[in-house]
């Protein structure tokens, strides 16, 4: 009888701590991991991906996990800043640098509250949206100007990444890495959720075909998508973190991302042309198409790879560090983000394969280029502010929310929103000519729902003097994490409760 007691307690106890541990990435607990490149083991990557800046996201496979089955064996660390920064209006003005005095900056930033850890947006030219992809709480917030207009519930810890819009469709197309699937949107629906390869990551439209294709980080394939199904895998290493589609040639260039390959995969339709060997630790590209190159930043080198075609025609010396890049039609200028030592980042200029300058910038973000002014953006941590950049010069720095990671331009209000992930907010910058008219917005839906599950979202929105919204509020109920957090924490009172019922009986 004793021996049944105590083995009774003892699996109470192992299941207790089992829920525990699921609880625990479910209420959104991470531990930070600084910034850098660590460990290149087979099973264990430290990635650092696009528009997350200094922050890294490490994840492991079937490695050294404690009772996290419910997030696909993946234990995953991501850092988190306790402060919660929810202001609304903010009439903040560029800071003017003090080489140049007698600029001005002209700019007003708008806060707009989201879900919470947003590291990535795009925008759908059908409808005028910004859907912003929220990593810790698996949710797809959609912008109209300055307002949340709905909350689209991608499920239960499918932790989203990356986004592509496909004008093909209309479809809007989010990388679930926890769950490999890839969620695809319609308007503020989910309409399916296709299965792809292992960890999907990063995704690129490519017009010629009308396919998206999936980077599946832990596959040794790309998964080829053709509205809501998958045509075909193309063969490529382990570890692809990064694509982009070419138009010169029709092309869709493949970081190969896994330890020691150090290559660029070429692709066209669903077969492999070529594998371009490039510096060590490839992280971004970039398509020039004043020249036809394809600039490939090498994180661990102190250069960039410079690719025409299939073949390696130079390398630019930018230093170590390189992350991402940008291309500025105005001037034919490649705008570099590199990270030295110490944290120290700056902004290298390239013109064909001369560096012609290099700005002492807090960067983080990818460069983004606006073709309303000519200006190229770049911000980051710990300034917590975005470069403007005007040819060669910083024409002023805008403060923003916490550690923003990723930057978009949105052409139909001439707007850049800027995603702050500590802040749990959106940064809207505004020129000063736009901020004096009220924001374009949308209505909100009364009602958001997915195949998945669906998402009641309501907005309110007072206006100033100066016709800018004064105050913007959303209310996203079904939440996944909070119904997670409730059962597991119901069903270990419950648990525990029966434990002391069966003992006391005994």
């Amino acid at each position: 009888m004793k021996f049944l007691k105590f083995s009774f307690i003892f699996i109470v106890l192992f299941t207790t701590m089992f829920l525990l541990s699921v609880l625990i990435p479910a209420t959104g607990s991470y531990t930070s991991m600084g910034s850098g490149i660590v460990g290149e083991s087979a099973n264990s990557y430290n990635l650092v991906h696009q528009g997350l800046g200094s922050d890294s996201t490490s994840h492991s496979r079937s490695m050294n996990y404690i009772g996290l089955g419910v997030m696909n064996d993946y234990t995953y660390t991501r850092s988190v800043n306790p402060m919660i920064s929810n202001g609304n209006k903010s009439e903040q003005t560029g800071m003017v640098p003090n080489n140049d005095p007698s600029s001005t900056s002209g700019f007003t930033v708008y806060n707009i509250s989201v879900d919470g850890g947003q590291d990535y947006a795009i925008y759908d030219p059908s409808n005028g949206y910004v859907y912003v992809v929220n990593y810790n709480s698996s949710i797809l917030s959609v912008i109209s100007g300055t307002k949340v207009v709905a909350n689209i519930s991608l499920g239960y810890f499918t932790t989203p990444l990356y986004a592509v819009y496909d004008p093909s469709n209309g479809y809007v197309y989010v990388t679930n890495f926890a769950i490999d699937t890839v969620s695809v949107i319609s308007g503020t629906s989910v309409v399916a959720n296709v299965s792809v390869g292992v960890a999907p990551e990063f995704l690129v439209y490519d017009p010629s075909n009308g396919y998206v294709y999936v980077s599946n980080l832990d596959s040794n394939n790309m998964s080829v998508i053709s509205g809501t199904t998958v045509i075909g895998n193309v063969p490529v290493g382990v570890g692809q973190t990064y694509s982009l589609y070419d138009p010169s040639n029709g092309y869709i260039y493949a970081i190969n991302g896994s330890p020691h390959s150090n290559s660029v995969i070429v692709i066209s339709g669903t077969k492999v042309v070529a594998s371009v060997p490039v510096g060590s630790d490839p992280t971004c590209l970039v398509n020039d198409p004043s020249n036809g190159y394809v600039y490939v930043t090498n994180l661990h080198s102190n250069y960039m790879s410079i690719i025409s075609g299939t073949k390696v025609v130079g390398n630019v010396s930018v230093g170590v560090g390189a992350r991402e890049a940008a291309y500025d039609p105005s001037n034919g200028y490649v705008y570099v983000d590199v990270l030295y030592a110490l944290g120290n980042t700056s902004v290298s200029v390239i013109s064909a394969n001369n560096v012609v300058g290099n700005l002492k910038v807090c960067s983080g973000t990818p460069p983004i280029y606006d073709p309303s002014n000519g200006y190229v953006y770049v911000g980051g941590a710990p300034s917590d502010t975005v470069s403007v950049i005007s040819g060669n010069n910083v024409v002023a720095n805008v403060p923003v929310g916490l550690d923003p990671v990723y930057a978009l331009y949105d052409p139909s209000n001439g707007y850049v929103y800027v995603m702050n992930y500590y802040s749990n907010n959106v940064s809207v910058i505004m020129p000063k000519s736009s901020s004096t008219s009220s924001p374009t917005s949308g209505t909100p839906p009364t009602n958001t729902s997915s195949t998945t599950s669906s998402t009641n979202s309501s907005s309110s929105t007072s206006t100033s003097s100066s016709g800018i919204p004064s105050s913007t509020s959303s209310k996203s109920n079904g939440s996944p994490f909070n119904l997670t957090f409730l059962i597991l924490i119901v069903t270990v009172v419950v648990i525990i409760a029966l434990a002391f019922v069966f003992i006391k009986k005994r």
